[in-house]
C-alpha cells in the first residue's frame, strides 16, 4: 500500500503538471513546473520551503546522476513534508527520509515511461533516465515485486 501511495502522489503531481516524456524530466523543466529555484552550490544538497517559496540547491561537486538522484530525493521532502526535518523526532526524521527515498525512486524513474523501454535492466534504466545503479538495481526491485518481466518486456 505504500508504494502504491507514493506513486499514485508521484503520477497525480506529474499529471497536474503535464510531465509525460523523458524530455519533462529534465531538471530545469521540473523545477519550473514545481515552481522551485534551482540552485548548484559548493555545499552539501539541502532543499528549503518557507511559504509558497521552494529551492533545491545541488551539490555541484558531485556527479550530474548523483544531482539528478538528489533532486528527486529533495523534490520528495517538498512535496511530502510540510515540516523542518531537523526539528522532527529521530523516528519521524527516518521516516520522513524513507518516504523521500521511495518517492525519488518513483518520481526519477517513473512507471509510464520504463514501460516504454524495449529491454529493461537496472543498467538501461541508470542510463536512460541518468541515475546511479545503485537506486535503478532497487527500482528494478519494486518492478520486480509488482509486475512480471520476461525476456527484458513487461508483460
Amino acid at each position: 500500500m505504500f508504494h502504491s501511495t507514493i506513486r499514485q502522489i508521484v503520477s497525480e503531481a506529474y499529471k497536474k503538471r503535464n510531465i509525460c516524456s523523458l524530455d519533462d524530466l529534465s531538471l530545469e523543466t521540473l523545477s519550473r513546473r514545481f515552481m522551485i529555484d534551482l540552485d548548484y552550490s559548493y555545499s552539501q544538497t539541502s532543499s528549503l520551503q518557507v511559504g509558497h517559496y521552494k529551492l533545491i540547491s545541488l551539490d555541484k561537486r558531485i556527479p550530474s546522476h548523483y544531482q539528478r538522484w538528489d533532486f528527486f530525493h529533495e523534490l520528495g521532502h517538498i512535496l511530502l513534508h510540510n515540516i523542518d526535518q531537523k526539528k522532527a523526532l529521530k523516528g519521524v526524521s527516518f521516516f520522513m527520509e524513507l518516504q523521500a527515498y521511495r518517492f525519488a525512486l518513483h518520481a526519477s524513474m517513473p512507471y509510464f515511461l520504463i514501460k516504454k523501454i524495449c529491454e529493461i535492466t537496472p543498467y538501461t534504466l541508470s542510463y536512460v533516465f541518468n541515475i546511479p545503479i545503485f537506486f535503478a538495481e532497487r527500482r528494478m526491485d519494486q518492478i520486480k515485486a509488482h509486475i512480471t518481466i520476461k525476456g527484458g518486456k513487461i508483460i
